[in-house]
C-alpha cells in the first residue's frame, strides 16, 4: 500500500471469516472496523476453545478462529449485523470516520448502509458480471457448465449486482472443480490483487464501467431442493454435467441423499461412471466407505475420507456444545 491511501478508512463486511480480512490486513490496508452478519465460528465453549486452540498452538497456526476473535487481537472495532439496527450501524459507520467499505458476501445492503462511508461502498461479486447476478452465481455457472469464470469489483447501488465496474479479471476452471476450493482460489489470485490495485491508485472519480441493464443470464438465486432435484436429476442432463454441478455447493446432502453420512467423515465427490441405467435413475446406494447416487446416464460416486479435524469435532468434541 502507499503511504497516500494506506490512510483511507476501510471497514470490511464479509461472510467469509477471516478469508478477505485477513491477507488485506497484512498487505497493510487500513481496516478500522469489521462486520460480519452473524457470528458462527466464534466457540463458546471454554473448554473446546482451549483443545482448539491447543491443537492450532501445534500446528503454528494462530489462535483466533473466527471475524470476532481476530477483530479483538488486532483492536479492530466489530459488529454483528443481525443483532444492530440500520440507524446502530450508520452511526457506527459514522463514527469510525469511514471512507469506503467493501463488501464480501455480505447480504443485500440498505441505502442508508452502503451511502454512510465518505466515498460509498463496494463490493466483490464471484462472477464475471453482468452474468449471474445474485445469491447464488456458482450454481448457475456450473449448471450452464460456463467455464470461464471470475470477479468483478463494483461500486454498490440500488439494484443488486448492477453497481459500476471498477475491475474485472478472470480464470478458466475445468469440470469437476471444487466450488470452495475456487472460491478460495478467486479470492487469492484475483480479488485480493484487484482490491489493492483500487486501493493504491484510488481516486474519488475513478474511471468506471456501467453495466448493461439487462444480464445475458437469469437471476441466479438459490433454488429449492425440490427444485434442485427436478433440474439435475431430469433424464437429458448428461452424467458429466450432473457430476460437475454437484460441486456448485453443498446442497446434494439435503436434496439428493435420503439420510445424512456420518458426519465424522469428510465425503468428496471423487468421479462418475457413465453407463445408460434408466431402472436405477434417482437411487441412491449406502456403501461402507462411499454413496452411490444413480442416474439415469451413469453413477457418481462419492467417497468416503478421514479428516482429523472432523473426527475430533464429531466424536471428541460433539459432546462439548
Amino acid at each position: 500500500m502507499t503511504s497516500q491511501n494506506n490512510t483511507l478508512n476501510i471497514i470490511i463486511f464479509a461472510n467469509t471469516n477471516l478469508e478477505i480480512v485477513e491477507p488485506l490486513f497484512k498487505q497493510g490496508v487500513n481496516i478500522v472496523g469489521v462486520i460480519e452478519s452473524e457470528d458462527r465460528t466464534t466457540i463458546n465453549n471454554p473448554i473446546k476453545r482451549r483443545i482448539v486452540k491447543f491443537n492450532r498452538l501445534l500446528k503454528g497456526m494462530p489462535s483466533y478462529t473466527s471475524l470476532r476473535e481476530f477483530a479483538k487481537t488486532k483492536d479492530i472495532p466489530y459488529l454483528e449485523y443481525k443483532k444492530t439496527d440500520k440507524e446502530q450501524v450508520v452511526e457506527w459507520i459514522k463514527a469510525l470516520g469511514v471512507d469506503l467499505l467493501l463488501s464480501h458476501q455480505a447480504p443485500i445492503l440498505p441505502e442508508e448502509v452502503f451511502l454512510a462511508p465518505k466515498f460509498g461502498s463496494i463490493n466483490i461479486h464471484p462472477t464475471l458480471l453482468p452474468k449471474y447476478r445474485g445469491s447464488n452465481p456458482f450454481f448457475w455457472m456450473f449448471y450452464d457448465e460456463d467455464m470461464v469464470c471470475g470477479i468483478t469489483l463494483h461500486w454498490i447501488d440500488s439494484g443488486i449486482d448492477t453497481g459500476k465496474i471498477i475491475e474485472q479479471r478472470s480464470l478458466q476452471i475445468q469440470y469437476g472443480t471444487d466450488a470452495d476450493q475456487l472460491e478460495r482460489r478467486l479470492v487469492a489470485e484475483l480479488a485480493i490483487p484487484a482490491v489493492l490495485k483500487f486501493l493504491n491508485q484510488f481516486e474519488e472519480n475513478s474511471k468506471t464501467e456501467e453495466q448493461p441493464e439487462q444480464s445475458p443470464t437469469p437471476y441466479a438465486g438459490r433454488v429449492t431442493d425440490e427444485k434442485y432435484r427436478s433440474m439435475l436429476m431430469n433424464k437429458s442432463v448428461s452424467i458429466r454435467r450432473f457430476w460437475h454441478v454437484l460441486h456448485a455447493n453443498q446442497q446434494w446432502h439435503t436434496a439428493l441423499l435420503p439420510k445424512k453420512p456420518d458426519p465424522a467423515f469428510h465425503w468428496v465427490l471423487s468421479h462418475y461412471k457413465e453407463k445408460e441405467q434408466a431402472d436405477l435413475h434417482g437411487e441412491v446406494e449406502y456403501k461402507a466407505k462411499s454413496i452411490n447416487i444413480h442416474h439415469a446416464n451413469g453413477t457418481v460416486v462419492i467417497s468416503r475420507k478421514f479428516n482429523l479435524n472432523r473426527y475430533i469435532a464429531h466424536r471428541l468434541l460433539g459432546w462439548l456444545k
